[in-house]
């Protein structure tokens, strides 16, 4: 049986599916997920994880 694992908070699988394969008995898998994370609070810190340029163009109102 071939899977997908996953665990965690805030983790909703959406969609998955199988292929067939010729060439192995394993059979391909994708599968989409939601994910619902917190928002990074600090500005130094959200500074620090962006590229200056990135950050400038960061609309910060649309996330929060």
């Amino acid at each position: 049986c071939d899977r997908i694992l996953w665990y965690g908070k805030g983790i909703k699988q959406n969609r998955y599916e199988r292929g067939e394969s010729k060439l192995s008995d394993h059979r391909p898998v994708r599968a989409t997920f939601t994910v619902i994370t917190d928002i990074i609070n600090s500005i130094k810190l959200m500074e620090r994880c962006f590229s200056s340029e990135r950050y400038e163009n960061l609309d910060i109102d649309r996330l929060i």
